[in-house]
């Protein structure tokens, strides 16, 4: 039932990027996102047992970016934002 509803996050337009996370797998769903970068989403999300999970990102003025999670546990947070930060450009 977490896969449904995480599937369904996925297509609102909540952020300029979508990355889906389904088996394990990083998917860009909306925007476009470096190879490179998904590669390494993908193996965290592996690594960490994160089998299904959403994150929307959005552009903010200060030339930052915002992360939305859906599905994936709060400990795994900061470990998402900083390969998001290392790999993103």
């Amino acid at each position: 039932m977490k896969r449904i509803w995480i599937k369904i996050i996925a297509f609102f337009p909540l952020g300029d990027v979508t990355v889906l996370i389904a088996d394990g797998r990083a998917l860009c769903k909306r925007g476009s996102v470096r190879k490179l970068l998904l590669s390494e989403l993908t193996d965290l999300a592996r690594s960490n047992q994160i089998s299904d999970g959403c994150i929307h990102i959005s552009s903010t003025d200060n030339a930052g970016c915002k992360l939305s999670f859906y599905g994936i546990p709060v400990n795994q947070h900061q470990r998402l934002r900083n390969v998001w930060a290392a790999n993103w450009r």
